[in-house]
């Protein structure tokens, strides 16, 4: 214990000044109660942005100019990126370099709140429509600062992977019938069936459970059955051991 206390002093002795002026302001930015104003920051952006969406029609007068709401909102917008902004900048001095640079997250945050800041700038132009879209990524952030949002987002990373594998396979299955079905129903319903295209998204929108649109045929017909066979699951997956439609 006296050891690890001497190491531990002669590090502290071995910082320069801006190393220990670094540590006292990392020590702030991650206090749990700057880490909190700051989520609640990011949400309250989120709900100013859901209200300029909702009102959107009424921030504007007969003649094109701004009405005092939207004045106030351009005006709120601002400081909250202002406010973003000099966050980052206390970000990137506390964990300055590797820590932040190598950071996803911090990455994540710098292109969020450069491209808030040209925004801004440029806002004046009739971007409208455009700042609001980079208004409402900037709850992205708040992925960051939660650890149970940062978990459910590495779970989902994770599982990226496996569901592509899935996707793939999907897609294969729909291939495969989409060739089936041009051969024995493309001459009857070429609306439907008659190419490899219309037939692969008529069976994505079977799939995807909307119904089709297909010309009166007797009941049952060879198209139905076909179209049970795809969407029916293995005999031994179904009750009794027998398919269902």
């Amino acid at each position: 214990l006296i050891k690890t206390v001497k190491s531990e002093k002669k590090r502290a002795e071995a910082r320069t000044g801006f190393q220990r002026s670094q540590y006292r302001v990392r020590r702030i930015y991650e206090s749990l109660p700057f880490q909190a104003s700051v989520a609640l920051m990011i949400g309250a952006n989120f709900v100013s942005t859901i209200v300029e969406s909702q009102i959107v029609d009424s921030l504007s007068n007969g003649d094109g100019s701004k009405t005092d709401t939207a004045k106030q909102l351009e005006d709120l917008d601002l400081a909250f990126t202002l406010a973003f902004a000099a966050e980052l900048v206390i970000n990137a001095y506390s964990h300055w370099f590797k820590p932040f640079a190598f950071n996803p997250w911090n990455i994540l945050d710098t292109a969020i709140v450069i491209t808030s800041l040209v925004a801004t700038l440029f806002n004046s132009g009739g971007n409208g429509g455009v700042v609001r879209v980079l208004r409402a990524l900037r709850v992205i952030r708040l992925f960051g600062r939660v650890k149970s949002l940062r978990k459910i987002i590495s779970a989902l990373t994770l599982a990226a992977l496996p569901v592509l594998n899935v996707f793939l396979i999907l897609s294969l299955m729909l291939s495969i019938f989409a060739v089936i079905s041009v051969s024995i129903f493309g001459k009857d319903d070429p609306a439907n069936f008659g190419v490899f295209d219309n037939a692969l998204m008529t069976l994505f929108r079977v799939t995807a459970g909307q119904f089709l649109s297909c010309p009166d045929l007797p009941s049952p017909s060879p198209r139905s059955l076909f179209i049970s066979c795809w969407l029916s699951p293995p005999p031994s997956l179904s009750s009794g051991g027998s398919p269902t439609s």
